[in-house]
């Protein structure tokens, strides 16, 4: 189900490509929005001009208590990890963290292809769009492959479907994310640095299939 964001205190962590294209959609849809990014202030200038016309707070050089108290959600780009300190203060405080994915997922009317891997996966997502395409299927591409589904759900018809790349990254905090077809297309030790260990990589790849139902298909 759509959540409504009319007033709701949103912070987003991370202005990466998902991060900027968050901003618009959660202020879009009348969030108050606190953006939140390691950087200094001085590697932010381009972004600042970027989402210039939006009415946003801001908070750089590294993330505080500020994006949870008081707040009512967390939305974190791939580019932040779960184990972040702050965030694990967050879910301590019960305020509510999800990925960009699962936001996209719950303002999508269109079924999810999802495809995750160690490797392959843009290859494959793409062969699986064009696909579509060539049998005459309304497909977007979207997702870890450079385009933020969270940019794009709103213009993708019900009838569509979504060919979508999905990374361990944006796996780590979803809820209610249900791709109709889901596929691992191999696992292999990777992003140790960020999971800590093969495990939790492991159950973040394995995340994709959590939700699903006798009426969607793993592959």
């Amino acid at each position: 189900e759509k959540i409504n964001l009319k007033d709701k205190k949103v912070s987003i962590l991370g202005l990466g490509k998902s991060g900027k294209a968050l901003a618009r959609f959660l202020t879009a849809h009348g969030a108050s929005v606190l953006v939140s990014d390691s950087l200094p202030d001085d590697d932010l200038t381009d972004v600042h001009q970027e989402l210039a016309d939006l009415d946003l707070e801001w908070e750089t050089g590294g993330h505080t208590d500020k994006i949870f108290r008081g707040r009512d959600m967390i939305v974190i780009s791939p580019g932040v990890s779960i184990f972040n300190p702050v965030l694990q203060s967050a879910i301590s405080s019960g305020v509510p963290i999800i990925s960009e994915v699962e936001m996209a997922y719950l303002f999508s009317g269109a079924p999810f292809i999802a495809i995750t891997g160690t490797n392959g996966k843009s290859t494959t997502t793409t062969l699986v769009h064009e696909t579509l395409l060539t049998a005459g299927k309304k497909s977007y591409l979207a997702g870890n492959i450079g385009i933020p589904l969270i940019g794009e759900v709103s213009a993708i018809p019900p009838d569509g479907w979504i060919a979508s790349e999905i990374s361990s990254f944006q796996l780590e905090a979803i809820e209610n994310f249900k791709p109709r077809v889901a596929a691992v297309l191999n696992i292999t030790s990777d992003h140790i640095d960020r999971h800590r260990n093969f495990q939790n990589y492991v159950s973040a790849k394995t995340n994709i299939f959590r939700n699903q139902n006798s009426g969607d298909f793993a592959i």
